[in-house]
């Protein structure tokens, strides 16, 4: 993968404990590496957006495999084109090269 912790990530509501701050969800790398404290969880929107994280590593993986195999084929028109540009572009700023 890139700079980040290698997923799959998992949102675990339960069990940890943050110093100062108690219990609190954290999100946590299939090796056991807290990949986010739970300091930053306060309300149901926090939950909603610790799912996503926890997404993150697939959802990268896989745009990186679909670009892998349908890069070429999808410039050769103006949507598959734009798409391309979009996919790209996400790609680089989620491997903080943008």
């Amino acid at each position: 993968m890139g700079k980040h912790t290698d997923g799959p990530w998992v949102l675990e509501l339960e069990g940890h404990y943050t110093p100062g701050c108690g219990e609190h969800p954290h999100i946590v790398a299939a090796d056991g590496t807290v990949v986010m404290d739970g300091e930053w969880y306060s309300s149901v929107p926090d939950l909603d957006n610790a799912r996503l994280f926890c997404a993150a590593p697939d959802l990268l993986e896989a745009l990186e495999e679909a670009m892998s195999m349908l890069g070429e084929r999808l410039i050769k028109d103006t949507l598959g084109y734009e798409w391309n540009e979009k996919a790209t572009a996400a790609i680089a700023r989620a491997r903080g090269e943008a």
